[in-house]
């Protein structure tokens, strides 16, 4: 089993630590509030290459971007067990939305 897997498999199994955790995050800023405090400002340069107008990335948890490419909109994550992984919103291509990010993942 992957690294990733076991860890996912150790969430899943405690569902109510889940809702826990995540009950006691702090409030999250709206996203202008974040706009205007600069924590999300390099997506903010790259607005057509984020999928979603109003859910940009951290800077803090952006990965660099590949040679050749100046933003790639996918975040480092750390689980409670140390597992970690990569999550983004996935590619885009022209022919379902904004510029083709393929390159940007392969």
């Amino acid at each position: 089993m992957s690294r990733f897997h076991g860890s996912l498999a150790s969430v899943l199994r405690s569902p109510d630590q889940l809702r826990e955790a995540y009950e006691s995050l702090p409030p999250h800023p709206r996203h202008e509030a974040q706009l205007d405090d600069v924590t999300i400002a390099t997506a903010s340069l790259y607005p057509k290459l984020c999928r979603y107008v109003d859910c940009f990335p951290q800077d803090s948890h952006l990965l660099p971007p590949p040679d050749g490419h100046n933003f790639l909109n996918a975040s480092r994550v750390r689980l409670p067990d140390g597992g970690r992984f990569i999550a983004a919103a996935g590619p885009m291509a022209p022919e379902w939305y904004g510029p083709d990010t393929r390159p940007c993942f392969w």
